[in-house]
């Protein structure tokens, strides 16, 4: 009986990254303890990710682990969505510190 092979992870986006950030696979591999053969395997989806792959790459293009799941467009805009985010929340609470507490003491 023929043994399956499970199903490749291959739903990253580390090609697109790499375009979208500048970077080259040499430059990967100067970044990581990963082989110029890892990397092209990964880049081309001939080769499983692991977290601990996933985490090393982040690290070295400085994203987050997450980001390499989603295309980098996607990444960005959801950047941007938090950090618009945050500043409304910073906004609201000068709001409220300059209108005071509302008690008289």
């Amino acid at each position: 009986m023929a043994h399956s092979r499970p199903k490749r992870f291959t739903n990253w986006y580390l090609r697109e990254w790499l375009g979208t950030l500048g970077v080259s696979q040499a430059d990967l591999v100067g970044k990581t303890d990963l082989s110029k053969t890892t990397i092209s395997l990964l880049v081309n989806a001939r080769q499983d990710y692991d977290p601990t792959i996933v985490q090393t790459i982040a690290d070295a293009l400085n994203v987050r682990p997450y980001e390499l799941l989603m295309q980098p467009e996607d990444a960005m805009a959801l950047r941007r969505l938090r950090k618009d985010a945050i500043e409304v929340v910073e906004h609201s609470g000068k709001l409220e510190a300059a209108r005071g507490t509302g008690t008289d003491g």
